[in-house]
C-alpha cells in the first residue's frame, strides 16, 4: 500500500461521513445486537511491518482513527529488519487507538493443518503475547484469510471472541451471530 493511498483513505475516513469504530466495539455491537451508526467502518492492518510503526501509526494517530494490528509472533521474534520489534509493538499497543490481534505464531495455513497443530501454533503465539504484552489478544485474523468450520472450532476453543477472513464484504448482525462472528469479512485496501 502506497503512502498516498493511506493518506487518501484517512482523509476520506476523517471527512465526517464515516464513524470509525475500534474493532472490539464492532464485535461487541455485533454480539449484542446494538445498532451501528450510519457508515460505520473499522480499520485493520495485517502483519507487523516496520512501516506500520513508522508511517501508518503516526498518520492514524494524528487523525484519531483507531485500528487493529494483527501480528504473527514468530516473525517478530526473528528480528527481521522489515518488521517491528516487541519494544515497538509494546509502544503501539499502549496507544488507546490501537488494538493488537493475533495471526498465530507461524502464520500457518490453518485449513491445511490439523486441529492439534493449529492449537499448538495458537498456544505458542498466546504465550509470546502474554510474555511480551502481558495479555493475549481476543481477535484473530486467519492467516491468508482462509478458514474452515474445523479452524473456527479450534479458534473458539482457544478463547478468541471473533475471527476475520480476507474475503470482501460488509458485516452486520445475523440470526446466527454466535457462529458468524468467526467468519467476518474485510475489504483489502
Amino acid at each position: 500500500t502506497r503512502l498516498e493511498q493511506i493518506d487518501a483513505h484517512i482523509a476520506e475516513l476523517d471527512s465526517g461521513t464515516y464513524t470509525v469504530l475500534a474493532l472490539g466495539e464492532i464485535v461487541s455491537r455485533l454480539k449484542s445486537g446494538k445498532r451501528f451508526p450510519a457508515k460505520s467502518v473499522g480499520v485493520t492492518i495485517d502483519d507487523a511491518y516496520l512501516s506500520v510503526y513508522t508511517e501508518a501509526w503516526p498518520r492514524f494517530k494524528k487523525a484519531g482513527i483507531p485500528f487493529t494490528l494483527f501480528v504473527a509472533t514468530n516473525t517478530v521474534d526473528q528480528g527481521l529488519k522489515r518488521y517491528m520489534s516487541w519494544d515497538q509493538i509494546r509502544e503501539i499497543a499502549a496507544d488507546p487507538l490501537v488494538t493488537i490481534g493475533s495471526q498465530t505464531a507461524s502464520h500457518l495455513h490453518m485449513i491445511d493443518n490439523s486441529a492439534a497443530r493449529n492449537m499448538a501454533d495458537i498456544e505458542a503465539s498466546n504465550a509470546r503475547f502474554q510474555a511480551e504484552l502481558g495479555y493475549v489478544p481476543e481477535l484473530i485474523a486467519y492467516p491468508y484469510g482462509e478458514f474452515s468450520n474445523d479452524v473456527i472450532e479450534t479458534v473458539k476453543r482457544a478463547g478468541f471472541v471473533a475471527g476475520f477472513g480476507q474475503h470482501s464484504g460488509a458485516i452486520g448482525a445475523t440470526d446466527n451471530m454466535a457462529d458468524d462472528i468467526y467468519r467476518l469479512a474485510r475489504f483489502a485496501m
